[in-house]
């Protein structure tokens, strides 16, 4: 993974059916939903917006960087330090975005991001533990 300077984004995780989020560099603060099906609901202008300690309790797993193109994260290590048992877990969504109103730039239809931001995305490997 690649993204260009100013680009504002973090990881949304459907695991076990739960919602969950790994920061990479958009704000946590003006959030009112997650990029994951239990987060459909309809029009998003109309959700309260989620206080940002809820989100980093409730959906942070982490913060994770890229470096050398690859975004690495040991989702197994933040699930268990959450409190959350591994064994039947499966991962069923991944998806790159920010949901952060912070300003209103989504309202406003900037997204955040400045003219000229760019993601670019491999095929997602999941590595197991050594």
């Amino acid at each position: 993974m690649r993204q260009g300077p100013g680009t504002e984004q973090n990881l949304h995780l459907e695991i076990g059916g739960r919602s969950f989020l790994v920061r990479i560099s958009a704000p946590l603060s003006g959030m009112k939903a997650l990029l994951t099906p239990e987060f459909e609901r309809g029009e998003c202008f109309r959700l309260p917006v989620m206080p940002e300690a809820a989100v980093r309790e409730r959906y942070l797993l982490g913060e994770a960087a890229t470096a050398d193109g690859h975004l690495r994260f040991d989702l197994g290590k933040a699930l268990q330090d959450k409190g959350i048992q591994l064994p039947h877990l499966r991962l069923t969504v991944l998806t790159l975005g920010n949901t952060s109103n912070t300003g209103y730039r989504l309202a406003g239809g900037e997204g955040c991001n400045p003219a000229g931001a760019f993601v670019e995305v491999g095929e997602p490997r999941l590595l197991g533990r050594d």
